[in-house]
């Protein structure tokens, strides 16, 4: 058995994937959410993939490490995935590779004070999946005006990191974002977006579409151009599950980041599939019906989705298919045999941050009823013992 450990907000991204495209591994796969392994005393030898490492709080990843670290000493048969504090997160994977040589920009923590080497720059937080949080800022005038809009905002300045903009653009003026897995030792191509738009995290920014690059993702998913860069670099992150975004810039990956929860594959929804075009697998409506779904629209709205929803964009289902086939062949390959009859004890300890947040919530509450010059003088006690409040 394969054990998905996930955080309860994010567990759709595998969930959209097996009553879908995926349910050929739904008996291989079971969901943990960190939420409960507080709560669990035993588990089973299996295969764990520690996902959405990036969204858990320090005490999160401190007990998912203690897990991690009991399961591979329990002398039982168990694979594990992505260690919760060893995986490279974006901001240190992102500096790691441009020291590296490979990727050709920076980053830098908004709170280092450090002025970027190049313009221009945009922020992001360091440790969601939205993109960018500014449009192209194009001199350091600008990006004192995009913090001092943070602060009027009332917005954190914590967890933000200045991106230098890496230009991968074609000589017509448009960009590629390249997508693959890592599953184990194996690197799985997803998809190839591509657009006129400098920032591609979704769908709807595919402005661009024509049968030259349908043709080449089908050809991007079958051929894994570049798989051996891709494991080089996943073994430098340390991360054994999850998906690379990446473009090409003189045929190095400049990487965005490594997403340890991404998002696989969703149903199409259809308001019809008379799509005549050659590129359509017309086949393919009746063989995996569990991929697509028939949706009901109002005529004023045909134009619109005429628009998102051409043949061209359906014509993707052929890369689809073959990713989703690749994925399910990759996946299954993790579970083996175990012995489900001997169970391995868990015994999570006391996390050293919660007592730390616990200790400092006490103390603000106590600080409360003291005399506002000797609770000062309290606070520069403590701050001379690194305890900030």
């Amino acid at each position: 058995m394969i054990y998905y450990i996930v955080t309860k907000n994010n567990a759709y991204t595998l969930n959209y994937y097996v009553t879908s495209w995926g349910k050929s591994i739904v008996p291989h796969i079971c969901t943990i959410f960190y939420e409960n392994l507080t709560q669990m005393k035993r588990l089973l030898p299996g295969t764990y993939i520690f996902s959405d490492l990036e969204r858990l709080t320090s005490e999160q990843a401190e007990i998912a490490a203690q897990v991690w670290e009991q399961l591979a000493n329990s002398g039982q048969k168990v694979r594990l995935l992505n260690h919760p504090t060893r995986a490279m997160k974006r901001y240190e994977l992102l500096r790691t590779l441009h020291n590296l040589g490979w990727n050709q920009f920076n980053v830098y923590r908004l709170i280092e004070g450090c002025q970027p080497q190049r313009f221009p720059v945009f922020l992001r937080e360091e440790d969601d999946h939205g993109g960018s949080q500014t449009t192209l800022l194009k001199n350091p005038e600008d990006l004192d005006q995009a913090k001092a809009e943070l602060l009027d905002q009332g917005k954190s300045r914590d967890k933000k990191i200045i991106t230098e903009f890496c230009d991968t653009s074609d000589e017509n003026n448009n960009f590629k974002k390249y997508s693959a897995f890592i599953i184990g030792d194996k690197i799985i191509p997803a998809h190839l977006f591509y657009s006129s738009a400098w920032m591609l995290k979704y769908k709807k920014q595919l402005d661009l579409q024509t049968e030259n690059i349908v043709r080449e993702e089908q050809e991007y998913v079958q051929k894994n151009p570049h798989e051996s860069s891709l494991k080089e670099i996943a073994k430098i992150a340390r991360i054994d599950y999850g998906r690379i975004d990446y473009s090409m810039l003189n045929g190095v990956p400049q990487v965005w980041e490594i997403n340890t929860n991404p998002g696989i594959l969703r149903k199409y929804c259809l308001a019809h599939i008379e799509f005549n075009h050659p590129l359509v697998d017309q086949t393919f409506f009746t063989r995996r019906p569990e991929c697509w779904a028939k949706v009901p629209f109002a005529s004023e709205d045909m134009a619109e989705f005429e628009k998102t929803h051409n043949p061209l964009l359906v014509a993707r289902i052929t890369a689809n298919e073959f990713f989703s086939n690749q994925y399910n062949t990759a996946l299954e390959s993790l579970d083996t045999n175990q012995d489900v009859n001997t169970a391995i004890p868990i015994v999570i300890r006391e996390s050293s941050v919660w007592k730390e947040t616990a200790l400092k919530r006490i103390l603000r509450l106590l600080l409360r009823f003291f005399p506002y010059p000797l609770r000062m003088a309290l606070l520069d006690k403590l701050t001379s013992f690194n305890i900030e409040l």
